[in-house]
């Protein structure tokens, strides 16, 4: 069963080597990996950021992706949505 579950602090790691993955890379607005340092202060900010929420992506329990929801102001009706699959979880239908 697929689920979302909330990023916790344990995800650092995890996130850190999704997001520098030269598949994910390849389609990210940077076309660039980031440091471990650039990776954990975003990190930190995001975690605390009421106008952001990250989420795994979890199928029967195994982590597959993510996806982050990002308002610009408390009063924003809408929000910025970015999504990925690790690439051995991706083309599945």
């Amino acid at each position: 069963m697929v689920k979302l579950r909330v990023i916790a602090p344990t995800d650092l790691d995890l996130l850190f080597k999704w997001r520098n993955n030269s598949q994910i890379i390849a389609l990210s607005a940077s076309q660039k990996g980031v440091s471990k340092n650039e990776h954990s202060q975003w990190f930190m900010k995001v975690i605390k950021d009421p106008l952001k929420k990250v989420f795994i992506i979890e199928n029967d329990g195994y982590p597959e992706g993510q996806i982050r929801f990002e308002k610009n102001s408390e009063r924003s009706t809408w929000c910025y949505i970015s999504i990925y699959l690790m690439p051995n979880q991706q083309k599945k239908g």
